[in-house]
């Protein structure tokens, strides 16, 4: 059985892009602000950004040559992973390999989080679910 999030917060809504500046700017026109500017994790060699919405965000997320994120889905329009933060994050990760989720990404510290843990799971029925150290 899962554990459940302490203090879950449903961080983002992530999308594939070939082009971040490009993509940014068709958000912009939609009324979203930069958060995060072009910021490169390179723990998973990705340029990520956070744009803001009132009551919400999403992270453009474009590979880097060589990145082991494949562009299969960029551009579709459709989300990638959804993000939530919460207080006991390596309880989460270990619930979900208990439970046969998929640890695709251990633990690393992330650029994106100030430093902060983040790792990815994917779960049979929920798909792909970044998890975030608080």
């Amino acid at each position: 059985m899962l554990p459940s999030p302490k203090n879950p917060e449903l961080h983002h809504t992530a999308y594939l892009v070939s082009d971040l500046s490009a993509s940014s700017k068709k958000w912009e026109l939609l009324g979203a602000t930069v958060e995060l500017p072009a910021t490169l994790v390179a723990a998973d060699q990705v340029h990520v950004s956070f744009l803001k919405f009132q009551g919400g965000r999403i992270e453009l997320v474009q590979p880097c040559e060589g990145s082991r994120i494949r562009m299969g889905s960029a551009d579709s329009g459709h989300p990638d992973h959804l993000c939530f933060r919460c207080d006991n994050f390596d309880e989460m990760i270990q619930g979900a390999r208990a439970s046969g989720g998929i640890v695709v990404r251990p633990p690393v510290p992330s650029a994106a989080f100030e430093g902060r843990r983040m790792a990815f799971v994917l779960y049979h029925s929920l798909g792909l679910i970044e998890w975030v150290e608080r």
